[in-house]
């Protein structure tokens, strides 16, 4: 939860404002349109940790009538924005320039808070009924007598129905479709790093474990079908 409001901080200081975007650790062209120049050359970078990199010699971009771009594969390795100070001769004046990009996980725009915000909250109703089927799985064995397993039916409180393995099925499905549209959706770091690693741990506690313990729970009820039905015959 705290690395989602991180990303809320993180792009909340220029919501509003358009900029060009860029994929993270990807190539791209910082671009600048300078009137009637001979030259714009860019002098800094400063990174979203407010590091500032100057250039020295300053960096030429290459002309193409008032249009100036400069290729780079370096400047895009932190998420945030960067903004590029350079200058160029327009109308024999000496003109200061400053270009900002945003560099996010995806390339895509970053969601507004009203989103992430949206999305937290779905996640922690997701998580709370997972965590709610999962003690429901552990007290199944954890308070479940094996000794006295031919006193379990399909009506018994002990017993792990059909109805129990496709809640469990349900909520992992939605888990795995809430990852998914917030892969598209927020473009954060934070949910392709930890969001795995969730899915598998959920795995494990609501597909595994609800298998197990409803195949236990049918086979339990076949062996009280054939002692009540050998049973009564050696008794007969």
């Amino acid at each position: 939860m705290i690395l989602l409001v991180n990303t809320i901080s993180s792009y909340g200081e220029y919501s509003g404002f358009e900029f060009e975007i860029v994929k993270q650790d990807e190539c791209f062209d910082i671009t600048q349109i300078c009137q009637n120049s001979t030259y714009s050359n860019i002098t800094s970078i400063v990174y979203p940790n407010m590091t500032k990199i100057p250039f020295s010699p300053e960096q030429n971009m290459t002309k193409s009538g008032p249009d100036y771009t400069f290729h780079t594969c370096n400047f895009s390795s932190q998420l945030g924005y960067y903004h590029v100070n350079g200058h160029c001769d327009s109308d024999d004046y000496e003109y200061p320039w400053m270009k900002t990009y945003i560099v996010t996980f995806n390339g895509k725009e970053p969601p507004e808070g009203i989103v992430i915000i949206f999305f937290l909250i779905i996640f922690l109703i997701i998580i709370a009924s997972l965590g709610y089927l999962m003690i429901y799985t552990i007290i199944f064995f954890v308070t479940y007598n094996f000794e006295k397993r031919h006193a379990i039916d399909a009506k018994s409180r002990s017993f792990f129905g059909i109805y129990d393995l496709v809640f469990n099925f349900s909520a992992y499905g939605v888990l795995l479709c809430y990852f998914l549209l917030s892969r598209h959706y927020l473009g954060s770091q934070v949910v392709n790093t930890y969001m795995p690693m969730i899915l598998f741990f959920t795995t494990i506690t609501n597909i595994v474990f609800p298998i197990i313990a409803f195949i236990i729970s049918i086979g339990l009820i076949g062996w009280n079908a054939v002692l009540n039905t050998f049973g009564g015959k050696l008794n007969g």
